[in-house]
């Protein structure tokens, strides 16, 4: 749930990360940093900045590998996307081809790409 929690607030995301290392033999101090810091990471929707941010660490996974044009393109996209003229779901769709492609495992069980059964799924998550 990692990039979910970049995508919202990248500090807060480190607060909690820093809780679980500093109150790990410390229950009750560890859920209460923890839930605050969550808390606050969750409070507003995730902003363009962010979800961009989360976009390119996902990316730089396997930028390397592609070819200069796929790597024009994903820019092109993410600019697109940047002006909200894309929405995220094209993003995560162009990105989850690359993390089939390069077997990335880690990124696949990421709740971005798998966020509910694919049976679920209407044009009404889009905005269309």
């Amino acid at each position: 749930k990692r990039l979910l929690f970049l995508s919202y607030n990248k500090s807060r995301y480190e607060d909690m990360s820093k809780a679980l290392v500093k109150f790990k033999h410390d229950a009750e101090s560890l859920l209460f940093h923890y839930e605050q810091a969550l808390n606050t990471c969750l409070a507003r929707l995730p902003r363009i900045k962010y979800l961009k941010e989360m976009l390119l660490e996902i990316f730089s996974y396997f930028s390397q590998e592609l070819k200069q044009e796929e790597i024009e393109f994903f820019e092109s996209r993410l600019k697109l996307f940047e002006e909200e003229r894309l929405p995220l779901s094209a993003m995560l769709t162009l990105l989850k081809a690359y993390i089939l492609r390069f077997s990335e495992e880690s990124l696949l069980s990421q709740s971005y790409f798998a966020p509910y059964p694919e049976s679920l799924m209407t044009l009404h998550d889009s905005k269309k």
